[in-house]
Formats: C-alpha cells, sequence, structure tokens
C-alpha cells in the first residue's frame, strides 16, 4: 500500500516549489536530537508523508476493501520574533498561508489517478517540537483495493520428484 506515498509526495513538491524536502515520512524527526543516529538531514520548510495504516474488509474471492489513513507534516522552523510589535508577527500568517495550501493540494487529490478514491481529510493537528519546530499535521483518508489472483487449478496430494541419475556433473 505504500505506492500511495509516491504520487502524493510528486503531486506536494510540484504544488509547492518552496518546500526544502518532500519525503516520506520515516521518524527523520524524531531523531533529530540522537546524536550518532545516521538519517538523512531535514531542512525546512519540509512535508513528510507517511501511510499510518489500513483497515480491510473482506468483498469475495480473496479481494479487500480497505481504508487507508494518510498523514502530511508539514514541518516548518520558526527562529522569527513575533510576538506583538516586533515587526514579524505575519509570519505566522505566511505559516497557515502555507499549511493551507498544502491543504488544497491534497484534499480530493487521488493517488492512484482517476480509477482510485479521492484524500478526505479527518483530523488536524498542530504543535511545536524540539528546537522551534512547528508541525502542522492532516490525516486524510481514501478508499484502496486489493484482490489476488485465484489458482486456477490446485496441486492435490504431495509433489513427486524425479532424479536422472544420467546427468553428470561437469
Amino acid at each position: 500500500m505504500e505506492h500511495l506515498i509516491l504520487p502524493i509526495i510528486q503531486h506536494l513538491a510540484k504544488g509547492m516549489p518552496e518546500l526544502s524536502l518532500v519525503d516520506e515520512d520515516y521518524g527523520q524527526l524524531e531523531v533529530i536530537d540522537e546524536n550518532g543516529k545516521q538519517m538523512y538531514p531535514i531542512t525546512y520548510p519540509a512535508v513528510l508523508v507517511d501511510l499510518e495504516q489500513v483497515e480491510w474488509s473482506n468483498v469475495s474471492g480473496g479481494s479487500q476493501l480497505g481504508e487507508a489513513r494518510l498523514k502530511a507534516r508539514l514541518i516548518i522552523d520558526c527562529y522569527e520574533d513575533t510576538h506583538i510589535g516586533s515587526n514579524t508577527e505575519l509570519f505566522i500568517q505566511q505559516r497557515e498561508e502555507m499549511r493551507r495550501r498544502m491543504h488544497v493540494l491534497l484534499q480530493g487529490f487521488r493517488p492512484m489517478g482517476e480509477a482510485g478514491s479521492s484524500l478526505v481529510r479527518i483530523e488536524s493537528k498542530f504543535y511545536t517540537f524540539n528546537h522551534g519546530i512547528k508541525v502542522y499535521q492532516e490525516t486524510y483518508t481514501c478508499r484502496v483495493s486489493e484482490a489476488i489472483p485465484q489458482q486456477t487449478t490446485r496441486l492435490s496430494g504431495q509433489p513427486k520428484v524425479h532424479i536422472d541419475p544420467s546427468i553428470a556433473k561437469p
């Protein structure tokens, strides 16, 4: 199911060229303070995309329908002093505009093309992280399906193996 991530990453990178990094989320932010941990560095602003889970239900013949849950985290370093009177209060508004652009790009986007389901936002979460980092997290769902091809013939009993003694080693 992780094949959903690549089209989303490509769509965000194209629609938000100001992003320094758009990548699959594999814990880069959480290990930022771990010395000695080898991880590709995060540059800001960044968006990390993760497929959190898929809840499945059986349809028929080995096919299943699922509800995929995807998370996109817009990560911005906030080194600007934004208190009243600092003349930099507009940075708050600029961050919100960037979050909104990310949402506009994702809401209704079809990562599997026209044959697939649209992304629908179900949750927003905002929090601060170490080093003056602000995270704008949006969670989306979309429907997915997966089918297992049916076997046309079934083997009965144990397979038979015949070794031909006339085959000599070179």
